[in-house]
């Protein structure tokens, strides 16, 4: 598969005690040029939906899916701890209304990525039990936030946690820093799987 265009980031906001119970999502479209254009920290145009129904209707996901598919492709939908959180909330939704992205749409955890560039990891799949595997845990701490602060030392935008928008912001802020190595990590095919292998399971918050 050639490289990835567009780097879709999100971030789902639920209830805190049922992660079924959704409030908003949070979709940050980034192209590959951008990666390349250090100076370019302008974030592109997000797509913002609250759920008004508490859960993705009908509606919802033909304005998700349609969003996705007028990108670029490849496409590939990064999460931080995604596989433990928001690809399930995702697989969940599309499940419940029998629809699917579409077949070609990639989903990768960025968690992964950052560990694995930051502590110049080469191995590990596109799932891990722990994000740290097959190494031992890292001494330092992967939260989103954490990571944002370590690694994000210029402009830096003051942010608060958890809120989807923020949370998409500095994973586009991150990767952005990162530059070519996230490129070469997220166009590792074994870095990554297509959204519809994603299946349901125990949901861990980071």
């Amino acid at each position: 598969m050639s490289s990835i265009q567009t780097f879709v980031f999100i971030d789902f906001a639920t209830n805190y005690k049922d992660e079924n119970v959704l409030y908003n999502l949070c979709l940050l479209p980034v192209p590959r040029q951008q990666f390349l254009e250090p100076n370019n920290t302008t974030p592109p145009q997000d797509l913002f939906i609250v759920f008004s129904l508490k859960k993705i209707s009908i509606a919802d996901f033909h304005k998700i899916n349609g969003f996705i598919n007028q990108q670029k492709k490849p496409v590939c939908i990064f999460a931080h701890n995604g596989n433990r959180f928001d690809f399930i909330v995702l697989r969940r939704q599309l499940n419940k209304l029998n629809m699917e992205l579409a077949s070609d749409v990639l989903v990768a955890d960025c968690m992964y990525a950052f560990h694995d560039i930051l502590e110049n990891k080469s191995q590990g799949g596109a799932v891990r039990e722990y994000y740290w595997e097959p190494y031992v845990k890292p001494n330092v701490d992967y939260t989103l936030f954490n990571v944002y602060n370590r690694v994000v030392i210029n402009n830096r935008v003051p942010v608060q946690p958890h809120r989807s928008r923020d949370d998409t912001y500095m994973i586009f802020r991150i990767s952005h820093v990162l530059g070519q190595k996230f490129l070469d990590w997220a166009d590792n095919p074994i870095k990554r799987r297509r959204c519809r292998e994603v299946q349901d399971g125990p949901i861990q918050r980071r």
